[in-house]
């Protein structure tokens, strides 16, 4: 861990774009931990303010509320994205390419040092080999990952343009207490005593990372020199099987693991997600039953970063937290990542696979 850097100067002040979302919030809460002036930019408000944050409201979209933002900031962390969840074409590219155009162009103009850009590793889309590296190719297969590369492409045109440091992040499924979005209906089966679908035999190897190492692999970007591209997973990934069977046998709810024809659950993915009876994105059913892992040596080299939690540890803790505090039905606009979306179909298929698969209890 590094040392915390003095507040005094104006080179520790950073702007947190989605800032009140799930991963972003944690960041604006590790930089408040290392005695960073804060300032969180979301078009949502937070659901609780911490001490000592600005909180900004505003659109990624709107050039000039971003320029106000950045004023002042020597590091922008550009955590705002439209995900899977989302389903929209458009706001892929207004907010994940758009968005990270008027962002960088905001922080080079106002000065920043630093512009941190928080990608996905859905730009690799499904890799010939793993584990995967920074200098792999990248061949997104879906609008998401393709709207995320693009706006990497823009990432590194800047770090080539202009004197401000780029760095970009790529980080697999990022997990945590109050991680929910497609993960709420994962646990809410669970709990329920659902047994859950693994694809073929579940043995692709599938990567999470824990929020609170993601945040922190973040910070540590922050307080190096130069532009960065970095991988960032949690440790020890296990097969998809292997990672859900731990959970069940956690929860004890009688809730299983059973497999399932890739082909057939890609039918009927599309099919419900094409007729609006499903939250399913193409996200999830190109890559749910695909490996995917980051070997983390460049993190480790360049940031002397390392994971705290495994890949599953990860999993656990945060279906711990939604049955500790299950989510309430929330009226306003809220981070897709901090809400379950409606099930639809989904709910039908819940009590099928409970009544086939499921142990008794």
């Amino acid at each position: 861990m590094s040392s915390i850097p003095d507040v005094d100067s104006g080179l520790n002040s950073v702007l947190v774009t989605g800032g009140c979302g799930f991963l972003g919030e944690e960041v604006v809460r590790t930089f408040l931990e290392r005695g960073f002036r804060v300032r969180s930019f979301d078009k949502v408000s937070p659901d609780y303010r911490l001490d000592g944050v600005e909180y900004l409201k505003g659109d990624i979209r709107d050039e000039d509320a971003v320029r106000d933002a950045v004023k002042g900031m020597s590091i922008v962390v550009h955590a705002v994205a439209a995900v899977p969840l989302s389903k929209s074409i458009s706001e892929f590219r207004e907010v994940n390419v758009d968005g990270t155009r008027i962002a960088l162009r905001a922080s080079n103009a106002e000065g920043a040092r630093h512009f941190i850009y928080i990608s996905s590793s859905a730009v690799y889309g499904i890799p010939d080999h793993n584990p995967v590296e920074e200098g792999d190719s990248r061949a997104p297969l879906e609008d998401y990952g393709r709207a995320k590369n693009e706006a990497e492409d823009i990432c590194h045109a800047f770090m080539l343009e202009s004197e401000m440091e780029v760095s970009v992040v790529r980080p697999r499924t990022i997990l945590g207490p109050g991680r929910l979005g497609i993960f709420g209906v994962l646990f809410d089966w669970i709990a329920d005593g659902a047994s859950v679908p693994v694809l073929g035999r579940g043995d692709n190897v599938y990567q999470f990372v824990h929020v609170t190492d993601l945040a922190d692999a973040i910070a540590e970007i922050s307080l190096r020199s130069g532009s960065h591209t970095l991988n960032i997973g949690g440790s020890s990934p296990d097969t998809m099987r292997t990672a859900l069977e731990a959970l069940c046998s956690h929860a004890e709810t009688g809730a299983r693991t059973f497999s399932l024809s890739k082909r057939l659950f890609s039918v009927v993915a599309k099919t419900t997600s094409a007729l609006r009876l499903s939250p399913l994105a193409p996200y999830h059913w190109l890559l749910y039953g695909e490996t995917l892992y980051f070997s983390g040596s460049k993190a480790e080299r360049e940031l002397g970063w390392k994971p705290r939690f495994s890949s599953t540890e990860a999993l656990i803790e945060s279906y711990d937290a939604y049955t500790a505090a299950p989510p309430e039905r929330s009226s306003g606009i809220v981070s897709p990542h901090r809400s379950v979306p409606k099930q639809g179909f989904l709910r039908i298929f819940q009590g099928i696979s409970k009544l086939l698969f499921s142990r008794r209890k």
